[in-house]
């Protein structure tokens, strides 16, 4: 493994005989804002003020693919450093007067040369974005129509990027070096500074898995590569027709901002899961490379996989599925709400390959029973505490149907659970449930079933807490009902004495009477008719007749166990019929 690491001055690093630097295709846009490039310039402009001390600056390390004798070098990892160094040297530039021409012919001489070829430009970036920083960055004279741009350039584009990072280099430079105090020479101290005392270390190799090696074991301030944007490089690197590269480059990165970075991420692991039936292992990067991509082309990969794959995933997160008929999609994107809440992830995958498959997407009955039968599982494996191993050994055959058909991989989804799985499902519901981890999704579940059109104000609360109607204390107040033969120890828990709130109440007003709680505890907000905004679980609470009126004569049954008995029969009655589990 041939790797070369050099210490460089910025004028080593900017002398178009030493380095022309590229950035290669599969390399995320200049993506550093403001507040990356403030750090930049007050950091160089601290470090140039304690300089009579000797400091120096390290700008950390730029890793590269330079072949011998080749002053071209193509950057792995450095790309926002490099652009973001470039842009100040034109800021820097001018600023200068017009006087000091021959220090401003340096600094163009820094960033391109017409002595040394056409293509001798010392940072080329991607091709997108690479007219508008040539034009403006390192030609000699747009930079002052950049600094007053305000329109022309796409929100959250590079292009942004770049002029509004070249306005806070120079609103710090500004003030570092005010017009009427010396400014000629206090850029140019800055700059000799900038150019002799601050150094980068560039690791340079001739192949890319060496440079993607080191980059990986150094820490940058950078933005990190990451799985996908290897896969990319793999992949593209393959294309030799200019005009195929750069549309499957849009290809690939309109599909990671259609998702997101994180979600683009999640999407490959999935993938990998949909190809291969089984879960990654610990390096995705290599399962990819002997398991998915010796079977595709670059081409065929990213029209085959990445984008039908990336589009179903897209109507996954957003629970935005499409069809004619108006209340099949309102139940379909429901079950798509429901699954979003799941615990894990583990059945993205399987949706998003029933999604993707044309047939079985053109059917929104067929999608709505498979989601159907998709959901029952995943909450029905939340209750029995599956770990992933289990979760894993109950999908491999989901995915081998959706292979055969889409019937096939409906019943599949239906076997995966079986009558001892049932029982332990409603045994775990009968039980003590408070404090389990999926309970918060089985209130939910029951809140929408309670729902008129099944779906409940609370799917859409931010904050959401589990609250006891009957206290996890007794009080003088509760025990007359429930403090004989255990009755508080056995039903304090359960489901049917739970309510969900949209945020958790005054801790004091847990243990108060039935009466008194309704009102301060579980009344909800009211409108200017009067009525009560709730969830339907904490109405049925309010609905509850109390025990005492105002006057404090007996009045009903209150809460008591009969009222919480019912309440616990009627949501697990709602349950079993939810995810059939009778």
């Amino acid at each position: 493994m041939s790797i070369v690491a050099s210490q460089k001055q910025l004028q080593e690093l900017f002398n178009l005989r030493n380095y022309q630097f590229r950035i290669p295709g599969y390399q995320r846009p200049y993506a550093w804002r403001e507040e990356e490039a403030q750090a930049l310039i007050d950091d160089l402009i601290n470090a140039y003020r304690e300089s009579q001390s000797g400091r120096e600056y390290f700008l950390g390390s730029i890793v590269v693919i330079q072949r011998p004798n080749d002053q071209i070098s193509e950057v792995v990892d450095g790309q926002q450093r490099l652009t973001s160094l470039t842009i100040l040297l034109s800021v820097i530039r001018n600023l200068l007067p017009s006087t000091s021409l021959e220090l401003k012919q340096n600094i163009s001489g820094m960033l391109e040369s017409r002595h040394l070829g056409d293509d001798s430009i010392g940072l080329t970036i991607r091709k997108a974005d690479n007219g508008f920083f040539k034009k403006y960055v390192v030609g000699e004279s747009e930079m002052q129509t950049l600094l007053t741009m305000d329109a022309g350039v796409k929100r959250g584009s590079s292009q942004e990027c770049i002029r509004d990072n070249a306005k806070t280099f120079h609103k710090q430079l500004l003030e570092f070096a005010p017009a009427d105090h010396n400014q000629e020479e206090a850029l140019l101290a800055f700059l000799k500074y900038v150019l002799d005392k601050t150094y980068v270390v560039i690791v340079a190799t001739e192949d890319f898995d060496n440079a993607y090696k080191i980059f990986s074991s150094l820490n940058n301030r950078g933005l990190d590569l990451d799985t996908p944007d290897i896969l990319k490089a793999i992949l593209l690197e393959k294309v030799s027709e200019e005009s195929k590269l750069n549309e499957y480059t849009e290809k690939w990165e309109s599909k990671e901002l259609d998702l997101g970075r994180d979600a683009f991420r999640s999407l490959f692991t999935h993938i990998h899961r949909i190809r291969t039936h089984r879960r990654a292992g610990s390096s995705l990067l290599k399962e990819y490379e002997n398991d998915i991509l010796v079977n595709y082309s670059t081409l065929q990969f990213i029209d085959d996989v990445l984008v039908p794959l990336s589009d179903s995933y897209r109507t996954v997160l957003t629970a935005n599925f499409e069809c004619d008929d108006m209340a099949q999609k309102r139940r379909i994107n429901l079950l798509l709400r429901w699954l979003n809440r799941a615990e894990n992830t583990d059945w993205c995958a399987p949706a998003i390959a029933f999604l993707s498959h044309p047939a079985y997407s053109a059917s929104a009955n067929l999608v709505e029973q498979f989601l159907k039968k998709l959901e029952r599982l995943v909450a029905c494996s939340m209750v029995l505490r599956d770990n992933v191993n289990v979760r894993a050994a109950r999908y491999k055959p989901v995915f081998e149907a959706i292979e055969e058909s889409a019937e096939i991989a409906i019943s599949s989804l239906h076997n995966s659970l079986n009558d001892q799985d049932k029982e332990g499902v409603l045994r775990a519901l009968h039980g003590n449930v408070y404090g389990e981890r999926y309970l918060q999704y089985v209130l939910l579940r029951i809140d929408s079933d309670l729902a008129v059109g099944n779906i409940s104000p609370s799917l859409d609360w931010e904050r959401i807490s589990i609250e006891h109607v009957l206290p996890q204390t007794l009080t003088p107040y509760w025990s007359d009902d429930w403090g004989k033969d255990d009755l508080h120890e056995q039903w304090v828990n359960k489901l049917g004495n739970l309510v969900l709130l949209s945020q958790r109440k005054n801790s004091e007003a847990q243990n108060y009477e039935f009466e008194r709680k309704k009102k301060v505890y579980f009344s909800g907000r009211m409108t200017e008719d009067g009525s009560i905004i709730a969830c339907p679980i904490t109405i049925q609470v309010l609905e509850t007749p109390n025990k005492y009126d105002d006057r404090g004569n007996h009045a009903g049954p209150g809460w008591n166990f009969e009222t919480v008995k019912r309440r616990q029969d009627d949501y697990l009655a709602r349950l079993i019929g939810i995810w059939e589990i009778s």
